[in-house]
């Protein structure tokens, strides 16, 4: 595999040949996600944005668009629909991280939590 990538890897390819990096102790992790339906993503992906703008640097928070399958292993709300996915954690304590999230709840209720 690497023979073929030096072949034809062309400028998006590179070679890792060392790492470092720090790691920092972390007692308490609040982490998860807000599953809403697709239809409320625009009013939830504003009311994100702002949130995110101001959350303090204990958060981090991503998006994604998904689209599931129709499994049977997968939640009956989410099996086979297109959501909205807001996945957050936060460094520190569980009631705190969940408070953080207050500003996204009057926005639209998530099919998942």
């Amino acid at each position: 595999e690497l023979f073929g990538a030096l072949l034809g890897g062309g400028a998006a390819f590179g070679i890792v040949t060392r790492m470092t990096f720090r790691l920092f102790p972390i007692r308490t992790l609040c982490a998860g996600g807000l599953t809403y339906r697709i239809e409320d993503a625009p009013s939830v992906l504003r009311a994100w944005r702002n949130w995110i703008a101001t959350a303090p640097e204990s958060v981090t928070s991503s998006a994604a668009i998904l689209n599931l399958p129709p499994l049977p292993e997968i939640p009956e709300p989410l099996r086979g629909a297109t959501v909205l996915h807001l996945r957050y954690a936060h460094v520190g304590d569980p009631a705190e991280g969940a408070a953080l999230l207050a500003p996204l709840r009057p926005v639209a209720a998530p099919l998942l939590e």
